[in-house]
């Protein structure tokens, strides 16, 4: 009768291994063979200064990006500016998808994967609008796309906004935004938000969950169901609690 008993046990203690070894399997399986895309854009603000205030500039900045193109411009005086990272991941080699990167100020760009691809004056990069405006591509099969653009004077005009777009049907977007570098940040940028805007705007704009990486830091994430989507993080200021002004 022990013995009988001992058997069912190690039979029983068997056939638990053997299913849990299958659904581990399975799930590898499933994981080395479902196609994915995903895509992180953060938003660092470094520096944060108003004119209309009457604040001084930081500092003037050339648009490296117009002199690439033959364009004179005159340096400009810069009283914000922040630094913009994105990358665009997948689990498979193919023509990733071009990204897409604009400011309302100036900006440059310099794509940084694929690595062994050239940098801010690449022929995939297509400039518009007066070179605040960037299409960045890959240019052959790969499975990351990356790009660090630097914005000035795109926070000088009231319209207080970063987003960031899907490009492909199912695609998990991620959009972090960054103030910790701004002396008293708590008291100047409020009632910090992200919406999910429907590509068919046929839906209500989704309030999305906010995640508090740190004093400032702000993270959200969406599974967006169509390409074109957009996540679009939105505050107030408050130019009186600015206490960097220069003066």
């Amino acid at each position: 009768m022990i013995n009988g008993l001992i058997q069912e046990v190690v039979a029983g203690f068997v056939l638990l291994a053997f299913g849990s070894g299958a659904t581990y399997l399975w799930a590898k399986f499933r994981a080395a063979t479902q196609k994915w895309n995903r895509k992180i854009t953060m938003f660092h603000v470094i520096k944060f200064r108003q004119e209309s205030e009457g604040h001084l500039p930081y500092y003037q900045r050339q648009n490296l990006s117009a002199l690439a193109a033959g364009a004179e411009i005159d340096p400009q005086d810069v009283f914000d500016e922040s630094i913009g990272v994105t990358i665009a991941t997948s689990n498979y080699k193919h023509r990733l998808c071009e990204l897409k990167a604009s400011s309302i100020g100036s900006a440059d760009c310099y794509r940084v994967m694929p690595v062994d691809k050239g940098m801010w004056n690449d022929s995939n990069f297509i400039q518009r609008e007066q070179f605040s405006g960037f299409t960045v591509g890959a240019g052959v099969d790969d499975e990351q796309l990356g790009f660090v653009m630097t914005r000035w004077n795109g926070l000088q005009s009231g319209d207080w906004r970063y987003g960031t777009t899907a490009e492909y049907d199912g695609q998990e977007v991620t959009l972090l935004l960054d103030f910790s570098r701004i002396p008293n940040h708590e008291q100047i940028f409020e009632a910090v938000e992200a919406r999910l805007k429907p590509v068919d705007g046929e839906c209500e704009r989704e309030t999305l969950s906010r995640v508090n990486v740190g004093p400032g830091v702000y993270r959200w994430t969406k599974v967006c169901e169509h390409a074109g989507d957009l996540l679009l993080a939105t505050f107030d200021v408050r130019p009186e609690s600015i206490v960097d002004t220069g003066k």
